[in-house]
């Protein structure tokens, strides 16, 4: 009788557990991954943007005709593209498209400042399509977004700054920012993660070490750092090397890495539980 009391006992402990934990964590896992996959393989097979879209978008940025611009945001909107997908797609490729055209002395100047503007409203206009796409975070965590002194390539931060404002995050931003002007914020605020937007490959030398004096001089000693830029893209092992905590490839990447590490507070245990 003692026996089978003991082994009723187990059971039930057993039960509770997987209940309590097993079950809870694998359906939300399994929901999570499925409406992920699903949203992402329905939304590339209606909306994939051509050499052409991006080309014809830009040429109505730098015309300054911003109502037809949005006009064409606003259509695929409607026509249930995710604006998760309009920004990381059109508009980011749209800015990366201006600099090349730039850089190759095929626009000038004026006509990429034009359309970097109008750029950057049409980023603002999606705010209420963004806040319905994303998941609000529970927790109210921080993050600081900047460049690397000296860079003047903001549009990536302002998408960064859009999603994870979005989704719940006090966000802050540090534009044309200096190494002492960095360190001073985060030395005199309390942020839970700084992210380093590193444009050009010379400048990852000097990311070590402003990434030390960050984790040196910083209010939260725990704070965590995420870096990110083509040559992070190129080479995933180098934010390790230069002290970062992690890099992602995308905006949506960097937000669900950071809502984990910050909710775990253990870095090694995200990548565990991720393999």
């Amino acid at each position: 009788m003692a026996n089978l009391k003991k082994n009723i006992e187990s059971d039930h402990l057993i039960l509770d557990l997987v209940c309590s934990r097993v079950l809870p964590k694998l359906l939300q896992k399994t929901r999570v991954d499925n409406a992920n996959n699903f949203d992402r393989i329905n939304s590339l097979q209606k909306f994939h943007f051509r050499q052409t879209d991006i080309v014809n978008f830009s040429d109505l940025l730098i015309e300054n005709d911003f109502a037809g611009a949005q006009a064409i945001v606003e259509q695929h909107i409607s026509n249930g593209c995710s604006a998760s997908l309009l920004v990381l797609e059109l508009l980011s490729s749209t800015a990366r498209y201006l600099g090349e055209q730039w850089c190759r002395d095929e626009t000038s100047f004026a006509d990429v400042t034009i359309g970097m503007s109008s750029l950057h409203r049409i980023l603002r206009s999606l705010d209420k399509h963004l806040m319905r796409d994303l998941v609000a975070v529970r927790d109210g965590f921080s993050i600081l977004l900047t460049t690397m002194p000296g860079d003047t390539h903001i549009f990536g931060i302002s998408v960064l700054e859009a999603f994870f404002r979005n989704s719940g995050w006090n966000t802050q931003t540090e534009f044309e920012t200096t190494a002492k002007s960095l360190v001073d914020r985060v030395s005199a605020e309390r942020f839970d993660v700084v992210g380093l937007s590193v444009a050009h490959t010379e400048s990852v030398s000097d990311c070590s070490s402003l990434i030390k004096l960050i984790r040196d001089r910083s209010l939260n000693r725990e704070v965590k750092i995420m870096a990110g830029g083509a040559s992070f893209l190129k080479n995933k092992r180098l934010s390790n090397a230069i002290g970062a905590d992690a890099t992602a490839g995308s905006a949506l990447d960097a937000l669900q890495l950071a809502s984990e590490i910050c909710a775990h507070g253990d870095l090694d245990k995200v990548k565990a539980d991720n393999v």
